[in-house]
């Protein structure tokens, strides 16, 4: 993943935004992403005049997805009932405590039981799933940008500075406070 970040020759924004934009969709609780993603920088491009690298953001994409699905989701049902709970939506109370009481519920039909526990969940945990996974998105987009814009600029000026045997500027302190 680092490698294609590293190598490329398009321009630092261009990665930079597709590192942002490749987090933004992976954190997004939606179905599909890979297939979203291509609609996105087409939209980028042409009705924003903002292109993005998009090999980036597959790669952004692909390295979120599969390992981290299970703990994201989690975080945006977390994150997303305690913003809709402090806004004051009530109809969050008891959700879990439902979803847990109906899947270990008193019938011994383990299929039946999970079911209608799923049937509670998507009740009960849709929106806040939802609310918390925007969230994340936002953050992580934006997390994803800067690193990638600050890292990856470091990194070519550094290699600039080597391929033509300028040794790297040390980075300039500012001057000491008066006490």
């Amino acid at each position: 993943m680092v490698a294609p970040l590293l190598r490329t020759d398009a321009p630092l924004g261009q990665v930079a935004w597709g590192a942002g934009v490749g987090m933004f969709i992976a954190l997004l609780p939606i179905v599909g992403q890979l297939y979203v993603l291509p609609t996105v920088w087409a939209a980028c491009r042409y009705l924003l005049g903002r292109a993005f690298h998009l090999p980036v953001a597959y790669g952004m994409v692909l390295l979120i997805n599969p390992p981290l699905k299970i703990l994201t989701f989690y975080l945006y049902l977390v994150s997303g009932a305690a913003l809709l709970t402090l806004l004051g939506d009530p109809g969050m109370q008891g959700g879990f405590a439902e979803f847990k009481s109906v899947l270990f519920g008193e019938s011994g039909d383990w299929l039946a039981n999970s079911l209608r526990a799923a049937g509670v969940a998507l009740r009960h945990f849709g929106l806040p799933i939802v609310v918390g996974g925007i969230l994340w998105a936002l953050a992580g987009g934006a997390l994803a940008y800067g690193l990638v814009r600050v890292g990856v600029g470091r990194w070519r000026r550094g290699a600039a500075a080597l391929s033509t045997g300028a040794s790297v500027p040390a980075r300039e302190d500012s001057p000491a406070r008066p006490e």
